[in-house]
């Protein structure tokens, strides 16, 4: 009996080794699958544990801290994505912070290298890194309240990418403070973020400052733009979006573009040496408060219930065109020095009904186009009308209101011209 136990000691020892050395490689080759070469995996239930952590608890006070890791996406010939870091399942507050991760160049074709991969995941910071040679460098994959500030991004297809997966949803997605720079797209989010605020970054040299798709409650805020070969800001098939505040020079094609949008308010921007702001198939907009110079100014097209108040166009090749659209009032804005001031058309199946008053028309060469039949009104309805710089009429009651109509054509006039600006 002595002897077998003998024996049974080292097979027992022996059964147990393989089974460990089993579940070791099977965890390794399931780590290996869901990293796609990854250098640094975070995974939510080992993240306390993981030795990458350098301080904290997980919680809101005292999120667990990750800081001042360097490291180099290398080219891994059997991936077709390689990652710098993965964060995967992480629901405990946690701050990735001082990191650098950069690409070697070049890249084989067709490789993907992401920066960091936030995978089904919440409460996680990205604060203060750079993001060099990527194709992402930060890749949102169905994740939640999400801060990205203060980092850098240069030379990457996208600075911040939201997942193509058609069944990848993010929400509360905070993009605040950035530089970004020779990136193909500073921001691409193709699938949806709700809500989503872009505040305060600064995009320069690239192709497209952003471009957002199928999101609610979209905030872009304080950010600027410059040598941007594409459109700048896009925002489409959203609603509820907010664009305020941002300065675009140097844009090559649209500066602000809204496609299949409802309920948005665009205010308070400034657009220099660049094309303007463009609708189209929008409802429920108001642009007001901008400033719009030199080649294209504010065109809406195929859109309904627009407000056009407060906005000041100068220089540019048609100050303000409305074409195929319905409901759309222009008021109160300073249109000067372009080549058509305000250009209203009507398509052959579409209508225009424009209802434009109580703005200062000066200085274009031509001051106004309307071929849209009688469907737009250039006044009030109640006995005011636009101030017209070249207006050659006579106010002989002297009540502000000349005492002959502008002719614009034939079935378009200014009933009511005014002999003052109002704005």
């Amino acid at each position: 009996m002595e002897a077998s136990r003998k024996w049974l000691v080292p097979v027992v020892a022996i059964v147990v080794a393989a089974v460990l050395i089993i579940v070791a490689v099977a965890y390794l080759l399931l780590k290996e699958d869901e990293s796609e070469g990854s250098t640094v995996v975070i995974d939510g239930s080992e993240l306390a544990t993981s030795g990458l952590v350098d301080h904290g608890t997980g919680t809101f006070s005292d999120p667990y801290v990750i800081n001042g890791l360097d490291i180099t996406v290398q080219d891994v010939e059997t991936y077709s994505t390689i990652n710098g870091i993965v964060v995967n399942e992480v629901s405990a507050h946690l701050v990735i912070s001082g990191t650098t991760i950069h690409g070697e160049d070049p890249t084989p074709s067709g490789q993907r290298k992401l920066g960091i991969w936030v995978l089904d995941s919440s409460n996680v910071t990205i604060l203060d890194c750079m993001f060099l040679d990527l194709s992402d460098g930060i890749c949102l994959d169905n994740s939640r309240d999400i801060f990205i500030a203060y980092n850098t991004f240069h030379n990457c297809s996208n600075g911040v990418g939201f997942s193509d997966d058609e069944d990848s949803r993010c929400s509360n997605v905070s993009i605040n403070g950035n530089n970004i720079n020779s990136v193909l797209y500073g921001v691409s989010c193709s699938r949806g973020c709700s809500p989503l605020s872009i505040d305060g970054n600064v995009f320069a040299h690239g192709t497209h400052a952003f471009n957002i798709a199928r999101s609610e409650g979209v905030s872009v805020t304080n950010n600027s733009a410059s040598d941007i070969s594409s459109y700048v800001f896009s925002v489409s098939l959203s609603d509820d979006v907010l664009v305020a505040g941002n300065t675009v020079t140097n844009s090559f094609l649209t500066g602000i573009a809204l496609s299949d949008v409802s309920f948005a308010e665009v205010t308070d921007n400034l657009i220099e040496y660049g094309n303007g702001i463009s609708l189209s198939y929008c409802d429920h907009v108001v642009i007001s408060e901008n400033v719009v110079g030199h080649v294209t100014g504010i065109s809406v097209r195929d859109s309904t219930s627009i407000e056009v108040t407060r906005n000041n166009v100068s220089e540019s090749s048609t100050g303000l065109l409305v074409a195929d659209s319905r409901f759309v009032n222009i008021t109160y804005c300073r249109i000067w020095g372009c080549y058509v001031g305000i250009q209203l058309l009507a398509s052959e199946n579409g209508a225009t009904i424009v209802l434009v008053h109580h703005n200062d028309i000066a200085s274009n060469d031509i001051q106004a186009l309307d071929n849209s039949d009688s469907n737009n009104t250039w006044d009030d309805g109640a006995g005011e009308g636009n101030y017209w710089n070249d207006y050659e009429g006579v106010d002989g009651d002297s009540d502000g209101i000349g005492d002959t109509p502008l002719v614009i054509d034939e079935d378009s006039a200014d009933r009511y011209p005014l002999m003052a600006s109002p704005v």
